[in-house]
This record gives C-alpha cells, structure tokens and sequence, in this order.
C-alpha cells in the first residue's frame, strides 16, 4: 500500500463551517477596516531573513528558536514571515508611501509560520489579521487604534477585555532595564535557561516568561517609572479612552514579545480561550521605520489571531452543517442525463447574474454526476440537504415538462415549459419554487 501522508505537525486542513467562519471573519474585518479608511497590502509569504532579525529581535524566540529560514541558490537567506508588521514597513518603505504625506492606513490577512510547540489555539502555521498606521505620533491615533480593536470584536459579538500599558520613551526603557537586571540578577540560579539569556540580551522580556518559577519572581520585580511626559502622555490616553466609552485595564506586566515596541502596547484577551487567552495584541513601534532604512515616521499597529477568533465567533451557519445545493438536477436516462447538465447550466448562469455582490453567497446548483437510479439519486440528494430537487427523464422530455420536488416536505408538482427556451425555463422552475414555498405556509 502507499504511503499516506498527513498534515505537518501544528498545521490543519480548514474545510466546512471552519472555512466558513474564517470567511466571514475576513469579510467582518474588511467591512471594519473600509469604515476606518484602511487599504489592503498583500505581501509576500517570504522575505528576508535580516528584515525579521533587525524588526522583530534577534534575540527573540520568534527569530532565534521559532523561525522557518531556508536559503535559496545563490544562498541567500530567506524566511517565512513570523508575522505581519514587518512586511508592511518594508513595503511602506520600498514603494515610498510616505511621500505621499499626511497618514497611511494599511490592512493584511494571511498565514503566518513559527516553529513553536503546538498547543490549544497555537499552530505553526496560523492566520493573522493585522492594521498598521504610518505617520501619526498623537494619541488621537492610539485611541482610534484600541476602539477600532474592540469595535472588531464587537462586531464578532466576542467578551473581551482590553488591557493597556505604556513602554515609555528610551530613557525610562534603559532605566527600567537596569532596575530588572539588578533585580532577576539576585535571582539568577531560580531562572529558566531561556530567561538566563534573557537577562543578558533582552531583560524587558523577562516580564514574558510563563515559567511558574520565574513567575514567582516576576511578581515582585520593580514596575516601570515613567518620566514626566511619558506619564502625562499615559494618563491623557487613558482620561480620553474614558471619555470614549472604552473600558480597560492597566497591566503593569505587559511588553509584548517583539522587540520594536515603544510607548502604547495593548492586548485584548477573551476567558473563553482558556490559559492562551489573548486574541488581539498590539502596540507602538515609533523607530522601526527608520531603523529598516526609512525616514523618521511613527506608527502604531496591532494583529488579530484569526484561529482565537474563531474559537469565539458563533456565526448562524456555523449552526448548521454546511453549505447545502438549493437545487439539485437529477437525470435518467442518456437524454435525461444530458438534459440536466444542460439545465444545471442553465440556472447557474441565472442565478450567477443575481448574485451583484461577491459577498453574497450564491444558490448552489448542482447535478448528478455519475450514472444512477432515481432511488440512488434522491439519497445522494438529501445526503447534501438539497432544497429541491428537478427531475428530468425520457418521459418529462416528451411531454416538454420537468418533475420538481421539494425534499423537506416530499411535496411535488409537473411543470410543463419549453425545454428549447432558456427564459421560459428558468421562469418556471422559479415560479415552481415560490409556489412550493407559499404551499408550505
């Protein structure tokens, strides 16, 4: 026997009501971000490995431990994308939209790669919706950014809770790095082997660790003492979050795991998601622009985990198995079979013309495929849950008539037409339909 083979480890097929739901988080979220004047950006899957180095950390787990890298002929290093935010700056940089002035408003969704331990809601491959805002230092720009966070879950009908933090401005991060050096290096020896570098390379993320004993110690380290404007910075944004009907929390702990983050950093987490609870997280990254080559130009941006979300959203369909056919064709015989294909054609096209919006779900048309008896076709029929289903045979082709049964009720009626004329067919298999329906009532 061949060998079968499976998905990769911390991937998975979406196919059915998963794909499904994921559609219409994606068509939530376009809808959002157009009401806010956010434009789409596709970039690539891969990109260098130097722009993840320099944006997201090297010293990070993402780039040290959880990177997919390869290289290509000529061995250049190459990545598959971490995450959103740095793709964007490279192409804010790369296609010049700064010179445009004034902001850029950018959305994206797409895969995102981490070679990290599978888990409840954390897959190697998962899914991101993200926003990013070029060009705005003001908290007018933080504030939009949190209310257009919790507005997306809103209208997801997800409970969140919206928790906030200020990283301060250069100075209060190196003084707040030294006083968690002073107090994780007494502590040293208790430490896990990671927050051992950390201590070295990256001391703000010791704050991350989920070790229970590193925990212990996190707990009583030294909170961060902003300066004077940081602090009146802060203190403004959270009086104008009140102001704007948005409830949050402060979390002294939060630093988020990237390395360009500065000033506002936020995360919106759901209890319905157990220990992973966060489903939002973002914050500011006022130097990334320039320290990938650009100009000197802040921004501020968050991503959604489209796998979380998810987990949290309870769309109607998501009720129901599956999409369904809402008429299906049946033929016997070698006329009948040809004169389904015909007909399915047909009223494809029909209601292919009807349906103006691509987010609008079309009618599902769909015919017998393989050679069969009637029995055979009628199971294959309610197998899919088909709403109606056209009958078409050697007798129905003489008499110029179609048989059109609806499956819920068994109820059926003949319905003569002009099998040579596509509108009057299309008319009466219509009219057909409505005449069921209002039976029913």
């Amino acid at each position: 026997m061949a060998e079968r083979f499976n998905c990769p480890r911390g991937t998975r097929d979406l196919f059915d009501c998963d794909v499904s739901v994921f559609q219409d988080i994606e068509t939530i979220c376009r809808s959002v971000f157009l009401h806010y004047g956010y434009q789409e950006i596709r970039t690539p899957i891969f990109e260098s490995r130097e722009l993840f180095e320099r944006s997201v950390g090297g010293e990070t787990d993402i780039v040290s431990k959880e990177l997919y890298g390869f290289e290509d002929s000529k061995r250049k290093r190459f990545a598959l994308r971490p995450e959103g935010t740095a793709g964007a700056v490279r192409a804010y940089i790369e296609r010049n939209m700064a010179a445009k002035g004034g902001v850029t408003k950018l959305f994206y969704i797409g895969p995102m790669f981490r070679h990290e331990r599978p888990q409840e809601g954390r897959y190697r491959e998962f899914w991101q919706i993200g926003c990013e805002l070029f060009g705005a230092k003001g908290i007018a720009a933080e504030v939009e950014m949190l209310d257009l966070s919790m507005k997306l879950l809103e209208r997801f009908s997800i409970q969140a809770s919206l928790k906030i933090n200020h990283l301060g401005c250069a100075e209060c991060r190196e003084k707040f790095k030294a006083d968690l050096v002073k107090h994780f290096s007494a502590e040293k020896e208790k430490l896990c082997d990671n927050c051992k570098t950390r201590l070295v390379k990256n001391p703000l993320r010791l704050l991350d660790c989920k070790s229970p004993i590193c925990g212990e110690i996190i707990a009583t380290a030294p909170p961060m003492i902003l300066c004077s404007a940081c602090s009146d910075n802060f203190e403004r944004l959270q009086k104008l979050l009140t102001e704007f009907g948005l409830d949050y929390e402060i979390d002294k702990r939060l630093v988020r795991g990237l390395d360009y983050y500065t000033g506002l950093v936020f995360e919106v987490t759901s209890k319905g998601l157990g220990a992973q609870d966060a489903v939002l997280g973002g914050g500011r990254y006022d130097n990334l622009v320039k320290e990938l080559g650009g100009s000197d130009v802040p921004a501020i941006g968050f991503a959604l985990g489209m796998d979380r979300a998810a987990k949290l959203v309870k769309f109607e369909k998501e009720k129901s198995s599956s999409a369904r056919p809402f008429i299906y064709f049946i033929g016997i015989g070698a006329r009948g079979e040809t004169e389904a294909i015909r007909l399915t054609g047909i009223m494809r096209r029909y209601y292919f013309e009807q349906t103006h919006s691509m987010s609008t779900r079309p009618e599902w048309i769909e015919s017998s495929l393989n050679t069969k008896s009637l029995k055979a076709h009628l199971r294959d029929a309610d197998r899919l849950e088909s709403s109606y289903v056209v009958i078409v045979g050697e007798d129905e082709i003489a008499k110029e008539s179609l048989i059109i049964r609806e499956m819920a009720g068994g109820n059926q009626i003949d319905v003569p037409t002009n099998l040579s004329d596509s509108s009057k067919i299309v008319f009466d298999i219509t009219s057909a339909i409505r005449r069921l329906i209002e039976d029913r009532r």
